[in-house]
């Protein structure tokens, strides 16, 4: 994102008068996420400063809200763990994913690559337990399967050594 976009959006959130609030400061997180891609720990001091909060504050909100990225990826995995997916399994697929990429939700793997994500529900509760990755929702998804998908995004890279 350039600096300016930036820059305009964090001051405009600070000219807000009701600064500090949750709703608004997460309003403010995924502004910069929409416009960047994903929240850099690089920009949780500004926006705490434009909010008039800790950057501690920052950091947990991120952590703590399915959908906000803190690290870059190509590809997102997002987990639904809302309550019928839970029911259904959707705890043990993100488990299986954590595993597979040695990462956490909220994470990216260390090639950029990959990024796993967790969401409260897609509003297909019908076909649970549901992944989606980029616009492709797949449905009735087990844990066997995560090491497939990870797989075909691999699969789509170019051959490095050519």
């Amino acid at each position: 994102m350039e600096q300016e976009k930036l820059q305009e959006i964090l001051e405009r959130y600070a000219k807000i008068r009701d600064t500090g609030g949750q709703e608004l400061i997460v309003t403010l997180l995924r502004e910069i996420q929409d416009a960047e891609g994903y929240i850099p720990d690089s920009l949780h001091a500004q926006a705490a400063r434009a909010m008039q909060v800790s950057p501690a504050v920052i950091t947990a909100l991120i952590k703590r809200i399915p959908g906000f990225k803190s690290a870059p990826s190509k590809y997102a995995i997002t987990v639904c763990t809302g309550p019928r997916c839970a029911a259904k399994g959707s705890r043990e697929i993100l488990r299986a994913f954590e595993t597979i990429l040695h990462i956490r939700a909220g994470q990216a793997t260390s090639d950029g690559l990959i990024s796993l994500e967790t969401q409260n529900c897609f509003k297909k509760c019908g076909s649970a337990p549901n992944v989606r990755c980029g616009h492709t929702i797949y449905t009735s998804f087990s844990p066997d399967q995560a090491a497939y998908l990870i797989a075909k995004l691999r699969d789509r890279q170019p051959d490095r050594n050519t």
